[in-house]
């Protein structure tokens, strides 16, 4: 079973952008619920994963994400809009809003917190 395409689609094309125009960043699946989820995305077939084989054949995959399929990826028109900071802003609606300062708060908390655990850790007690 693989990721229905409303969520592979957008994945797919964040990426390809992402590698296309050469800007240095790693796209991060947000919306990973499970292994199924990863091996989908990854495109991997549930038929392959059940099935009586070497780990290196079972776990092995085909590669849907790639820098040469970004490279030869062709955008639409409407896809490549240009957003300046106002006309983005204005575009989006309150909820939007809320939604991305909650995300990013969320995120600013997670990342205090795992500072704070390898505060905890790090360094090692023998080194």
């Amino acid at each position: 079973m693989f990721l229905p395409s409303f969520i592979q689609s957008p994945v797919t094309k964040a990426y390809n952008y992402i590698h296309k125009h050469g800007y240095k960043s790693k796209l991060m699946a947000a919306a990973v619920r499970n292994k199924q989820d990863l091996f989908s995305l990854l495109g991997v077939l549930e038929s392959l994963k059940e099935s009586i084989t070497s780990p290196d054949e079972k776990y092995s995959f085909v590669r849907r994400l790639s820098p040469n399929s970004a490279a030869s990826y062709s955008f639409s028109e409407e896809e490549l809009v240009k957003w300046d900071q106002l006309n983005f802003a204005s575009s989006m609606g309150p909820a939007a809003v809320e939604l991305l300062a909650a995300g990013l708060e969320g995120y600013a908390t997670q990342a205090k917190r795992v500072e704070e655990l390898f505060g905890k850790i790090w360094p090692p007690p023998n080194v």
